[in-house]
């Protein structure tokens, strides 16, 4: 029997990963504070998403609608569509500390992916967020709309206060 696999390479559509996108842009920084303020893109294992419980009164609302008069059956229910394809994503948290601070680090962000790179997850410090005027929880599309985000928080100022703060700790002139 013959292969059945693809006989052509495979192709990307030319999209990085954001992890990439964001260690990119971090080694512009380092260029630019000549080493002192340091950006990182970490693993991260934690609790990343905010979890909300089911409303009870919802359910009861809502269950002579669509026949469901059990809750419990209700939240035993299967669907193989669950186990299927990806099960486990990439996480990471990126975050800026400085060569004089290295046990300090500002967390701008988490962000969690597939292999598939998009939609993307990200979660990012409230008050941020709230400059930037973007829920502080959002899905990304695409890379082009990651990308527009990104540079929107790399040029807060939030950030950019966290970044000049980081330098005078370094007994850095701050331009």
């Amino acid at each position: 029997m013959n292969s059945l696999w693809k006989t052509d390479k495979y192709e990307t559509d030319g999209c990085m990963p954001p992890k990439d996108i964001i260690e990119e842009q971090f080694r512009f920084l380092n260029d630019r504070t000549d080493g002192k303020v340091i950006g990182r893109v970490k693993e991260y294992e934690g609790e990343y998403q905010s979890k909300y419980e089911t409303d009870r009164s919802l359910f009861d609302l809502t269950s002579p609608v669509y026949g469901v008069t059990d809750p419990l059956k209700a939240r035993k229910a299967f669907d193989v569509q669950s186990v299927l394809g990806e099960q486990s994503e990439f996480v990471y948290e990126f975050y800026l500390t400085s060569v004089e601070t290295p046990k300090y680090k500002y967390r701008i962000g988490i962000i969690d992916y597939s292999v598939l790179l998009y939609p993307a997850h990200l979660v990012l410090e409230l008050s941020l967020a709230k400059e930037i005027g973007i829920d502080a929880e959002i899905n990304i599309d695409n890379q082009e709309l990651f990308i527009e985000i990104l540079s929107k928080i790399l040029n807060s100022k939030r950030v950019s206060s966290v970044i000049a703060n980081l330098l005078r700790i370094n007994g850095t002139d701050v331009q």
